[in-house]
């Protein structure tokens, strides 16, 4: 399994490769966690230009807190599909 991930500052974590932007990891995996702290910095950190590089297969799995994901793009097609168990 090849595991990457973004934080805005540089971390080494052993297995793992770091990528330059959000919008990297999500081109490049085909399942995307986000964890972060919801917050004025994250606020819809991941919008839709973040969701346009997902690939139609990749699954989404949100357990950040607050308005991590901007939750208008669903609307909007950027989403196919969601279950949404806790979504602002």
């Amino acid at each position: 399994m090849y595991i990457v991930f973004f934080n805005r500052s540089d971390k080494f974590v052993d297995g793992c490769t770091q990528l330059r932007s959000i919008q990297e990891v999500m081109q490049a995996c085909d399942i995307a966690v986000v964890a972060i702290l919801g917050g004025s910095d994250t606020h819809y950190i991941i919008d839709a230009p973040t969701l346009s590089a997902l690939h139609l297969h990749t699954i989404l799995v949100n357990i950040a807190r607050g308005d991590v994901i901007d939750a208008n793009c669903i609307d909007r097609g950027f989403i196919c599909g969601a279950n949404c168990g806790c979504w602002p």
